[in-house]
């Protein structure tokens, strides 16, 4: 499959006060969302509370005609039914935002512009945001899949969304965090950092964490765009953090896994592979006891939050850079050969899996009730919806 025009993904933020062990809270209008953006959550912990099974079936599946999605699909409630929203990129560099239906697989509406989407959208109040390969950020109706908004970047933005208060955050390959205002897309303000942000931005309380291009993890106060304070970490890295309580978890295109206490803020440990340094582009999923993460070395790892001692290692097949989700006591994961794991959390063993046509290189999308279904989307350009089979 073609590959991204300016892929330079060799290298490809919780609050002051008060403190808390658990996920931050989402507002009102966010609950009406199941996965509304690539990592589920403002703290990109990519995870829920329980499984939906162990082995799946197909329920359908959805084409894009010579195209590709290289990012997230997410799952939101629109007029009360879940729908799914998906962006990519065609063989000519266009790009389409999809609103798919997750019970029939049909298209509701799609949204087609000039250059080629990389990253994943991101759903809040009934709109959808997402940006493009040249650094235009979109807010979509996503009742009928009409433009309300731009604004204009410097630089490509490859990572999903995220939200704080009014504000839509958007990182971009221009070296900035950018906040909009989610109504208007007027810029609130602009922050600036060394190097370009490939990451998605992680948002707890009114900090937001970058861990970035510029081998540092940026802690951002979010009323005012303020640095509040940097960590070196040693190398670049693409990955969005995943932050509870006090601590950050993020790996680096070195190979190395960091926690960090952004208060101190010091490194609480770093990680690294046994037998080597190895690439990590795949995004942790993370709760109180445990870290889950892919690398380019073919394993999928888990390590515990607090101690950074590694708990098991299971090897697949492929490359590991599509970002785990964890559901309850399951860890379902894709890798680039186009594979898609249920792994047992608590001992990393492969309780099913199956073979897609087409890498997958973001996050799986997850959705509970009673319609509970996974959504992968591949690099081939085809959305699976699955449903538990049992």
């Amino acid at each position: 499959m073609f590959q991204r025009l300016s892929f330079s993904l060799a290298i490809l933020a919780l609050c002051a006060t008060p403190l808390f062990a658990q996920q931050a809270k989402v507002d009102e209008a966010a609950k009406a969302a199941a996965w509304p953006m690539a990592r589920g959550n403002e703290t990109s912990t990519g995870a829920i509370e329980k499984s939906i099974g162990d082995k799946f079936e197909i329920d359908w599946e959805f084409k894009y005609p010579k195209g590709a999605f290289e990012s997230s699909p997410i799952i939101a409630s629109h007029e009360g039914k879940p729908t799914i929203f998906t962006s990519g990129i065609d063989v000519n560099v266009k790009g389409k935002l999809f609103s798919i239906d997750l019970e029939t697989g049909k298209s509701n509406w799609d949204f087609e512009i000039e250059e080629g989407f990389v990253s994943s959208p991101a759903w809040r109040d009934g709109r959808i945001f997402v940006g493009d390969m040249i650094g235009m950020i979109y807010c979509v109706d996503a009742a009928n899949g009409k433009a309300l908004w731009t604004y204009e970047t410097q630089g490509e933005i490859s990572s999903g969304g995220n939200f704080f208060k009014s504000l839509v955050l958007f990182g971009s390959q221009d070296a900035k965090l950018y906040a909009l205002e989610r109504e208007t897309g007027e810029l609130k303000w602009a922050h600036s950092v060394d190097d370009q942000i490939q990451c998605g931005a992680t948002v707890a309380g009114n900090r937001c964490f970058l861990a970035g291009c510029d081998s540092k993890l940026h802690v951002i106060g979010l009323d005012d765009g303020k640095e509040v304070s940097t960590v070196e970490i040693g190398s670049p890295t693409g990955t969005t953090a995943a932050a509870v309580g006090d601590d950050v978890y993020f790996g680096t295109e070195q190979g190395t896994f960091f926690s960090i206490n952004f208060q101190t803020p010091e490194v609480n440990w770093r990680w690294e592979e046994p037998a080597g340094a190895t690439s990590v582009r795949s995004s942790a999923s993370v709760t109180n006891d445990h870290l889950v993460f892919g690398a380019r070395n073919r394993k999928i790892n888990c390590l515990d939050p607090k101690t950074g001692t590694l708990k098991w290692s299971t090897t697949v097949k492929a490359k590991v850079d599509g970002s785990p989700i964890i559901a309850g006591d399951r860890v379902y994961v894709g890798s680039t050969d186009g594979r898609f794991y249920t792994l047992n959390l608590e001992d990393g063993k492969v309780i099913w899996q199956t073979q897609f046509n087409g890498a997958i290189l973001g996050s799986p999308a997850i959705i509970g009730g009673k319609l509970p279904r996974l959504v992968v989307a591949t690099e081939r350009g085809t959305v699976y919806c699955l449903k538990p089979a049992e």
